[in-house]
């Protein structure tokens, strides 16, 4: 949120809830992997605080391709040859956070065998990186399917924001997002509005876990009204299955309908109340207590 500190630059040192290590501590072999340095962004050290005992960057990376000299990010593949390497004949349960990087600019060079367009604007360098980059995922996923614990994998599929910074509110921020778990989750499509921020508690619901969990959003499986909190620079926003509302914490800059249904001043109080609530509770560092404090059994806070 505007005004906050980011992952890796405070936001880590409050108390919040660490997946990573909460499964840690149930046996879980826990991986961060990103395709670019290690220490891009403070990720390392971020990925550390927050309970992650494997850490890899480019620099751990042997090349598989032939690469152009321009690297940006990095490349998937080699991220996912690393981890096809790392995951191979282990028995324990795993819980890995693969951060790709292939479709951010700059855009890699040429590559045989990937240039379906000519490598001569800024679009056709990104359709070739595509291009590249679900070859890899597709490496991936046939590798990982010859493993016999695949069918007992979780696969989450996420970006983190767009590309359009054009059109409604809801096209800036609509964001592909794949649960691909075919022995436990039927295939199909949902409608629904969720965000980033209903991960945690999505994979707490999937995994049955038991412990105590913080989070601003709640599972895409449960039921009831849904909405979509965002922070873009210096402004917030709501988006739910009616509406959308973008603010300034002053006043409202935009809204859309979808619905008739939709209140603008009901979904407005709502933002600035969820904003309130969760710049308090991080700024004061209340947002959850020290895991040994928590006296009750609700594990939805």
């Amino acid at each position: 949120m505007p005004h906050l500190p980011k992952l890796g630059y405070g936001l880590e040192k409050i108390n919040m809830t660490k997946l990573p290590a909460i499964l840690s501590a149930k046996g879980y072999r826990t991986i961060f992997a990103q395709t670019s340095q290690r220490n891009s962004f403070n990720l390392d050290k971020t990925a550390a605080l927050l309970g992650f005992k494997e850490v890899y960057g480019k620099e751990d990376m042997p090349k598989q391709f032939n690469y152009a000299k321009a690297e940006g990010y990095g490349y998937d593949y080699d991220m996912y040859h690393l981890l096809l390497q790392k995951l191979r004949g282990g028995k324990e349960p795993f819980f890995i956070f693969a951060f790709t990087g292939i479709t951010h600019t700059p855009y890699l060079g040429p590559l045989k065998g990937f240039e379906k367009y000519p490598n001569t604007t800024e679009e056709n360098k990104y359709l070739n990186s595509l291009m590249f980059a679900d070859y890899s995922l597709g490496y991936f996923m046939d590798e990982m399917r010859k493993e016999p614990w695949f069918y007992d994998t979780v696969f989450i599929f996420v970006a983190d924001h767009t590309f359009n910074r054009n059109g409604s509110i809801k096209d800036k921020y609509h964001i592909p997002f794949l649960i691909y778990a075919p022995r436990y989750i039927k295939a199909e499509r949902s409608g629904i509005v969720g965000s980033q921020l209903d991960i945690l508690p999505t994979v707490f619901e999937i995994l049955h876990l038991s412990e105590p969990y913080c989070a601003a959003g709640k599972s895409l499986f449960a039921q009831g009204p849904r909405h979509a909190l965002f922070a873009d620079g210096y402004t917030i926003g709501l988006i739910t299955q009616d509406g959308a509302i973008r603010h300034t914490r002053a006043k409202a800059l935009e809204e859309e309908q979808y619905s008739p249904s939709f209140d603008k001043k009901q979904a407005e109080n709502l933002l600035l109340s969820l904003d309130k609530t969760f710049y308090t509770l991080i700024k004061e560092n209340r947002w959850s207590a020290p895991e040994e404090k928590h006296l009750d059994g609700d594990k939805n806070r």
